[in-house]
């Protein structure tokens, strides 16, 4: 696949690419490209193999020791340009683009005769995109400014989004177009005396430490998954048989179950 396909696509794409820049251990990229503005690194399978070359090029990516933060990942017919993002203690694998050439291939082969299956598909749009993405001088205005530029807007999105969900769920007050019927201090059974003030408080404190159980779960911290849901089950499974409630049990059987 290398050698007859592969290679001949990177050289028509007009690339400037090594194979084995690192090394011909089997951990390491089968090849790289140069002159893109960044870091560009590649690996590639036999076909109908994509997935290994995407599990193979996350574990390139994440290994600094290799360095470049974007890779090529690809069987032949598909291919898939990666980014990595590293936050702290994990990895984030961000698509940047995704081709795939299985209909242009079945569309030829139709149209040839191998098969006697039709395929509607624009077959010249399609090499044209991907001419688009990995040919040498749109893939360096793609890696260097429309890429780097679309991560941004996607993380801000993503945290106007979940800010604003965050509003809603407190307050109801969120600007997206949501159906929830109700909200954390609509339900809030507060003593006798408290005020709003203190009833906005206690909401955002509630919900912010529901947030880091969350967050400990997702990380693995603690042993069992459902970590909260558990407890919730547990406390329903005793409500009535021990005093306290569910966030301030005042019993040993509530505090260790609970």
């Amino acid at each position: 696949m290398e050698r007859h396909l592969i290679e001949y696509v990177l050289d028509d794409l007009g690339l400037d690419w090594e194979p084995q820049p690192y090394g011909r251990d089997d951990d390491r990229p089968d090849f790289e490209v140069r002159g893109v503005g960044v870091a560009l690194m590649g690996e590639n399978k036999s076909m109908n193999k994509i997935d290994e070359a995407i599990s193979d090029m996350e574990a390139y990516l994440v290994n600094k020791a290799i360095g470049p933060d974007y890779g090529i990942a690809t069987d032949g017919i598909e291919w898939h340009l990666i980014r990595i993002e590293i936050g702290g203690d994990f990895a984030d694998y961000q698509t940047i683009r995704e081709l795939d050439f299985r209909p242009v291939l079945q569309a030829i082969a139709a149209e040839r005769g191998y098969v006697d299956f039709d395929v509607d598909v624009d077959v010249d749009g399609e090499i044209e995109s991907f001419w688009d993405v990995f040919a040498e001088e749109h893939l360096t205005s793609l890696l260097t400014e429309t890429a780097p530029r679309e991560l941004r807007d996607t993380r801000r999105r993503g945290i106007e989004d979940f800010f604003d969900l965050y509003i809603e769920l407190l307050f109801g007050q969120g600007k997206g177009d949501y159906e929830y019927k109700t909200n954390l201090m609509e339900d809030i059974v507060a003593p006798r005396g408290a005020s709003e003030s203190e009833k906005r408080v206690f909401a955002i404190t509630l919900v912010n430490r529901l947030f880091f159980i969350k967050f400990l779960e997702d990380k693995g911290v603690f042993d069992e998954n459902d970590f909260l849901l558990k407890r919730v089950e547990a406390y329903h499974e005793y409500e009535g048989k021990s005093p306290g409630t569910f966030t301030n049990p005042r019993s040993s059987r509530c505090s260790t179950n609970c």
